[in-house]
């Protein structure tokens, strides 16, 4: 079995105003490439690449909604980690209840295997 590593996803910085911009210096290593998610689905294998391709209208007009709508994506964010926590909330919940019907299914396994056994000895006192 081969193993086979995905390329990494470009993510533009944020300057002094809080504004998403393009940086190339921040990619240290792009060896398995790398995707951008402005639409694009060409893997770019280098930097010079990917600095062509952030010259793009594509690219350039992702980058401008990124910094139009960033207050949205800061409240989509924070509503998203409250449903993570309450998600986490249910998860515990539900394992908690899986291992207690685990738990009860064992003591029934025991009681029905005990009561096998001792069906087995009386039929063998019986027949005797």
């Amino acid at each position: 079995m081969d193993l086979f590593l995905l390329p990494d996803t470009y993510t533009p910085s944020v300057n002094n105003n809080g504004d998403y911009i393009d940086n190339i210096d921040n990619l240290n290593n792009i060896n398995n490439g790398i995707k951008c998610h402005c639409g694009s689905t060409t893997t770019f294998k280098n930097k010079s690449n990917l600095s062509t391709h952030f010259k793009s209208e594509r690219h350039k007009k992702w980058l401008l909604n990124l910094n139009n709508n960033k207050h949205n994506y800061y409240v989509e964010n924070e509503n998203n980690k409250k449903i993570i926590e309450e998600q986490k909330k249910i998860i515990y919940q539900l394992e908690k209840e899986c291992n207690k019907k685990s738990l009860h299914i064992d003591n029934l396994l025991d009681k029905v295997l005990k009561y096998n056994n001792t069906a087995e000895e009386i039929e063998l006192i019986i027949f005797d």
